[in-house]
């Protein structure tokens, strides 16, 4: 019975992260065909959740660092990052991730 348990853990755990890996599919493509002032509102909400995550010392250095660079980046580049291996971090990264994928300035976008 630990077996079967371990095993639909495993099956849960690879939903989850393909499910995420959607909604960062999802938003990539969204950010591509918004506006200018709507992509601009959704990285900067991003961005200041990432420095809050270092003024409060709520994140590992590691994510603020990698996050810090990817929303640096130019959107078309941006886009690519959040849905990529990010030399190892994807996952990681996807999952501790500064983009509200439920509401705020994201929530203007197409996300399905």
């Amino acid at each position: 019975m630990d077996l079967e348990h371990r095993k639909l853990a495993r099956e849960q755990q690879v939903q989850v992260e393909a499910d995420r890996l959607r909604r960062h599919a999802d938003l990539a493509a969204a950010l591509l065909s918004a506006s200018p002032d709507v992509r601009d509102a959704v990285i900067g909400e991003a961005k200041a959740r990432v420095n809050r995550w270092r003024e409060k010392l709520l994140c590992s250095e590691d994510f603020i660092t990698r996050w810090d660079v990817i929303l640096a980046l130019p959107v078309e580049r941006l886009a690519e990052e959040i849905v990529s291996d990010c030399d190892g971090w994807g996952r990681a990264l996807r999952q501790n991730t500064p983009f509200t994928l439920n509401g705020g300035p994201a929530a203007g976008l197409a996300l399905t």
